[in-house]
């Protein structure tokens, strides 16, 4: 059997969090100069040293290194071995808290990896079949001279340094051999229970140079002002593998001791400041009030040098002249009107902060599917529609094509669509099945139908639906989904939660909401901007206020008190459309109020003018919900809804089918789900109009979300995004 090891990556970074938990950080930040007190004062730049000390070599491999002329050897994993090194090393400190580290170092490495294998059967000595136990050993011999350049961070006694490493391999060899370890009665060919499989040879295709990444720690232990005692300790990470077969590599976890010789000396500056300042006064009754005068300054610098330090004293000498005239009443000053004035400048366009001139909206005129989702969820052990739903006190002047042009949005209709098309299709008729989460509701058949009978009386009492059109599938057992959601996560046990509506004239009742040729939004430059009130004027401010306003939407307001400061607005998506769908003439209305300490007010109030760009670009959109769970293959209905949807489809028209899921289950599951679909719903189209232009077909599983869709928080959000849709990209 292989005998596990602890991967040498994680010896590393257990090393590091060691000597980064060791160092005093406090002594690091305060630059405090090394050594001992009596030779704090001055720097020794250069420390020449000379030291030994010992190596954890940690060998690893991948577990593809094998023995070497045995191919039924079993893989060696790795093994660690502790081995001397002597080196040399030279210490250049360039200031009291950082230096270069130069070191190189002859490293001794030996090591021995075994592994055992008892695959294979032999007859033992009473007849028996039994497994061959062989033990299977690699020994590598490679000793290594390393230079280091590493950074070097001082934090009085204590040192952390770190970089690179290169290492040269000196004649690396290696060995393969095995024993048999049972049963008793068999030898191998040489009638021995042990053999050469590869005598001591150079390794082949080795990497002679090993680059590394190498950390450590240290401490200096002072002898005298030119000579200390330095421990060591450090670890070194391999960037390449000794032999890419196998991937074997080695990483070093190493204390070692130096001795270190000083040279050189770089006394500390000490500076002493002097200030000698005296004022003369002088009476001048001619005058009226008082002046002061500033005398010129004499500075002079003297310098007195010590064994370890450079003092400069700088004494400064001014006298000053004061004039003391005729006393004279002073005026209190007249208050300073308040005045609010701002800038408005553009956010994230090429100039970053530019003056804002106009707003743009952009557009293109869109027809659209909107799917139907006939499911009404529900709060855990509540038999009311989530306060989302908009449940009306009467139907008067609802129509669904005054929805929103969103599919979320229309959602929040659905039971309004149901009950409006069925006032208006009075031979139609619904089922409706609720349902319980088998998990937090232990699938509840008292709670689901009280869910569905809710929605019945919800239809009867504002739509005038007759209830004997409205049936309610009931169950005595347990009232979870045909089809729940499997997740065993709070998103999966909400999708459980609902009421599903069924009608046996889909066309009629659950048909998509059509939007044909509306103008859909795709853009507005800039969507953030800054108000800069920085050129508003007052003898002492009190308090502010900053609104930013399109007709009766407020897309933002802030407020505070002392200064005005610049703040950012940013325009959202129901703001933009209403710009974009508004009169001809519009304006962004930006209005600015100061009020200062004695409670007078200033205003500025700027209009910004709105350009509307509608590109001549035309898109029709169809999004199919017709796959069943974990499945990519079109069923009748979705292909009939994609052949109505490619009907008269011309060469000049491209096509574009992108493939969505929720962010449920595993995420390589959804990606190959979602690529499947796109590639079935590509093929189809293919198939029906062999010269489309197709530009793209990808799936993107939870990455994007589907147009509409904003987040996956809300269960219909997250169904109506297991989606594939289409579009049809045409100019006008």
């Amino acid at each position: 059997m292989n005998r596990p090891i602890r991967p040498a990556s994680e010896i590393i970074i257990l090393f590091i969090c060691l000597a980064l938990s060791i160092v005093p950080l406090p002594a690091l930040a305060q630059g405090v100069p090394p050594g001992p007190e009596q030779y704090a004062v001055p720097r020794t730049p250069l420390w020449i040293g000379f030291g030994a000390g010992v190596n954890f070599l940690q060998f690893s491999t991948d577990g593809n290194l094998r023995c070497l002329s045995d191919p039924t050897c079993p893989s060696y994993n790795g093994s660690g071995v502790v081995a001397p090194s002597f080196g040399a090393s030279l210490d250049w400190r360039l200031s009291d808290g950082f230096g270069l580290l130069l070191r190189t170092n002859y490293n001794l490495a030996k090591v021995s990896l075994s592994a055992d294998d008892d695959r294979a059967r032999v007859l033992d000595a009473s007849g028996n079949i039994v497994p061959l136990v062989r033990r299977h050993s690699l020994q590598i011999s490679a000793p290594y001279i390393s230079v280091d350049l590493l950074a070097n961070i001082i934090g009085g006694k204590f040192r952390v340094f770190g970089g690179g490493e290169v290492g040269l391999l000196l004649s690396p060899m290696w060995e393969s051999s095995s024993a048999i370890l049972s049963p008793g009665n068999v030898t191998f060919g040489n009638n021995r229970r042990d053999t050469m499989f590869l005598p001591q040879s150079a390794i082949f295709d080795v990497a002679t140079f090993q680059p590394k990444i190498t950390v450590g720690i240290g401490y200096d232990f002072y002898l005298s002002s030119k000579l200390l005692v330095t421990p060591e300790l450090h670890g070194a990470l391999p960037l390449t593998a000794i032999v890419e077969t196998g991937n074997l590599r080695m990483a070093t976890v190493g204390l070692s001791t130096s001795l270190r010789f000083g040279c050189g000396l770089v006394k500390i500056e000490e500076k002493l400041y002097h200030r000698l300042f005296d004022t003369i006064t002088i009476e001048n009754p001619a005058i009226a009030g008082n002046r002061f005068s500033f005398g010129k300054n004499i500075v002079q610098l003297d310098v007195v040098e010590t064994d370890t330090k450079r003092i400069i004293t700088e004494t400064t000498m001014r006298r000053d002249t004061l004039i003391l005239g005729m006393k004279k009443k002073v005026e209190p000053p007249k208050p300073i009107d308040p005045v609010a004035s701002f800038e408005v400048r553009a956010m994230g366009t090429v100039s970053p902060k530019s003056p804002l001139k106009e707003f743009v909206v952009r557009g293109r005129y869109a027809t659209e599917a909107f799917p139907l989702l006939p499911m009404i969820f529900f709060d855990k052990n509540s038999s009311s529609p989530a306060a989302r739903y908009h449940l009306l006190a009467s139907s008067d002047g609802f129509s669904e094509d005054n929805l929103l042009p969103s599919v979320l949005e229309q959602h929040r209709d659905i039971l309004n669509i149901v009950g409006q098309r069925m006032r208006d299709n009075p031979k139609t008729a619904i089922r409706l099945r609720g349902t319980a989460d088998g998990t937090t509701e232990n699938a509840d058949c008292q709670l689901a139908e009280a869910r569905a009978r809710s929605i019945q009386d919800y239809l009867v009492s504002t739509w005038g639906v007759s209830e004997e059109r409205i049936k309610i599938t009931r169950s005595r057992r347990k009232c979870e989904p045909e089809t729940p959601t499997m997740s065993a996560v709070e998103a999966g046990y909400a999708e459980n939660r609902r009421v599903e509506i069924e009608s046996d004239d889909d066309e009629t009742l659950l048909a998509p909401v059509l939007r044909k040729k509306y103008i859909e939004l795709t853009g507005i430059e800039p969507q953030r901007i800054e108000i800069d009130p920085s050129g508003s004027t007052a003898g002492k401010f009190q308090s502010w206020s900053a609104t930013v306003r399109y007709r009766q939407m407020q897309a933002g307001a802030e407020s505070g008190t002392g200064r005005p400061t610049a703040k950012q607005f940013t325009v959202t998506d129901d703001i933009a459309q209403a710009m974009h769908s508004g009169a001809e003439a519009v304006t962004v209305d930006v209005l600015l109020s100061i009020t200062d300490a004695d409670g007078r007010t200033a205003k500025q109030e700027t209009e910004i003018p709105v350009r509307r760009d509608t590109l001549r670009q035309e898109i029709d959109r169809l999004s199919l919900m017709h796959f069943q769970v974990l499945k990519d293959k079109l069923n009748r209905t979705a292909k009939a809804a994609v052949k109505r949807f490619v009907t008269g489809l011309n060469d000049e028209a491209t096509v574009s089918v992108v493939g969505y899921t929720d962010n449920l289950g595993d995420p390589s599951l959804n990606a190959k789900l979602s690529s499947g679909r796109a590639e079935e719903v590509t093929n189809y189209i293919k198939h029906l109009k062999p010269s489309v232009n197709i530009i793209r077909s990808e799936g993107v599983a939870a990455t994007k979300f589907p147009p509409g869709i904003l987040s996956h928080d809300l269960p219909e959000s997250r169904i109506l995004s297991r989606t594939v849709q289409i579009e049809i990209i045409r100019n006008q």
